[in-house]
C-alpha cells in the first residue's frame, strides 16, 4: 500500500475544519481521505476539537450548561456519570433527565 502524502492545502483545510468541529465524515469527503487518516493526521499535528456545550435539564428545568466536565462539577458527580445520563436520558430512572448538545465551545 502506497501512502499518499498530504499537501499543504489539505493540511490547512484539515486544521480549519477539524478545529471548528466539522463532522469527520464531512472532512473525509471534502479532502478525499479516510476517517482513520483524518483522525491520525489531526492527532499527529496536535489539532484539537472544540469542546461540546450541553444543557442539562431535570423535570424540564435547566440545571446546568457547559462542557461535560463543567456540568459534572456543578452537579458534584463524575464526568462518566454525566455521560451515562446522556446515554440513558428519558429511560427508566432517567426519564426526567434531558441533556442536549447546543454548540461547540
Amino acid at each position: 500500500m502506497v501512502m499518499k502524502l498530504w499537501t499543504i492545502n489539505e493540511l490547512m483545510a484539515l486544521e480549519k475544519m477539524y478545529t471548528k468541529g466539522v463532522p469527520i465524515d464531512d472532512i473525509a469527503k471534502k479532502i478525499g481521505r479516510t476517517k482513520a487518516t483524518i483522525y491520525t493526521t489531526a492527532r499527529t499535528n496536535g489539532y484539537k476539537r472544540p469542546s461540546k456545550i450541553y444543557e442539562f435539564y431535570r423535570n424540564d428545568k435547566r440545571i446546568a450548561k457547559g462542557t461535560v466536565k463543567e456540568i459534572a462539577k456543578k452537579l458534584s458527580v463524575k464526568e462518566q456519570t454525566v455521560r451515562q445520563y446522556y446515554s440513558m436520558q428519558g429511560k427508566g430512572y432517567y426519564k426526567n433527565i434531558k441533556i442536549k448538545e447546543v454548540q461547540h465551545a
